[in-house]
């Protein structure tokens, strides 16, 4: 039986719970209200949310905000985020919040950067504001080149790995034990799991993807699954259902 409780939340929390995963909302609560938005990710820290993923681009001034996708539809137009200043994206979409307004949540927060292009990345990575306050945020990184540029910029920022090849991640958790990589479901292998484990690095499983379920979707019978491979962590897009479930385990 795992413990209920919920402990102050940091990454480099070891788990005072008698060794339950921590709980991280996936668009910041995809289940629970419009993904992304301050009142989701309030509503998925009173269900018991460990921590909140967000997605994070960047608008034509500059400014991160929180956002998955860099298109939003507007009076039946798409609109490219990438090209608006932040003034009138407040006007055209006000419950896009700004990366520095979600800071102040006393939660552990995943960053999800969501530019493809590496320029555009790059220059998200460099206007983050989080000096003095790294070790309360992870971000996620595509390759060892990103990671190097997160090390220069942020050396305190926790590091997730995203990429899906197992031996590039295996050479990743060697390189930089403690920091995360994450795994989704249908890559979480036995093995594989081991492999990492064996590095000293914490392991993050994005829920979902497979068996007809969506991103972040999860049920009873996959979690006790997953439970069984022993995380640090889960994505799931609905944290209150996920920890009901994790308790009746």
């Amino acid at each position: 039986m795992f413990n209920n409780e919920n402990p102050m939340g940091s990454w480099d929390w070891r788990y005072q719970t008698n060794g339950r995963p921590m709980i991280v909302a996936h668009r910041g609560g995809y289940d629970l209200g419009a993904e992304n938005t301050l009142a989701t990710f309030d509503k998925s820290i009173s269900c018991g949310a460990d921590a909140i993923e967000t997605d994070v681009i960047l608008t034509g001034d500059n400014i991160p905000v929180c956002s998955h996708d860099s298109e939003i539809s507007v009076s039946g137009q798409l609109l490219s985020i990438p090209d608006v200043r932040l003034e009138f994206l407040r006007k055209i979409a006000p419950e896009i919040p700004t990366f520095s307004e979600i800071v102040s949540l006393d939660v552990p927060i995943y960053i999800d950067v969501k530019p493809s292009s590496q320029t555009l990345r790059e220059r998200l990575i460099r206007s983050l504001n989080i000096e003095g306050i790294q070790r309360r945020f992870a971000i996620g990184v595509k390759n060892r080149e990103e990671s190097a540029l997160v090390t220069e910029t942020w050396p305190s920022l926790w590091q997730i790995y995203l990429g899906r090849d197992p031996a590039a991640a295996v050479a990743f958790a060697q390189e930089r034990p403690n920091d995360w990589v994450r795994v989704h479901e249908p890559d979480a292998q036995p093995d594989f799991m081991s492999r990492l484990k064996d590095c000293n690095v914490r392991v993050i499983i994005t829920c979902g993807s497979r068996d007809g379920r969506e991103v972040g979707e999860v049920d009873q019978r996959n979690l006790e699954v997953i439970f069984g491979l022993e995380p640090d962590a889960i994505i799931v897009n609905n944290p209150a259902s996920a920890r009901n479930a994790l308790f009746r385990t």
